[in-house]
């Protein structure tokens, strides 16, 4: 079960790894995100390369910014449908 006193348990040890990011199903929660962290092989947590590798993914990956972000632009693109005739329909 998922409470108060486990989820501040799971930021704080987050936290304490560097690791900003974490998720309680569809939520993303964020922890000290104005810190500069690198990766393990000094990349930035928002190069492109990271941006590129979340595109498209699954949920395999470490919670991340960009996945909310690409869950969200691809769930608006699927709500857009295009008839034939060129008209956007909802």
């Amino acid at each position: 079960h998922v409470t108060e006193a486990s989820l501040l348990h799971a930021l704080r040890l987050r936290y304490k790894r560097d690791d900003i990011y974490t998720s309680a199903g569809p939520i993303l929660m964020a922890v000290n995100p104005y810190k500069y962290i690198v990766g393990a092989n000094g990349e930035s947590l928002y190069s492109e390369k990271k941006m590129m590798l979340y595109r498209n993914s699954t949920d395999d990956l470490p919670p991340h910014l960009f996945q909310v972000a690409d869950k969200a632009f691809t769930a608006l693109l699927q709500s857009v449908r295009t008839t034939t005739d060129g008209e956007v329909e909802n």
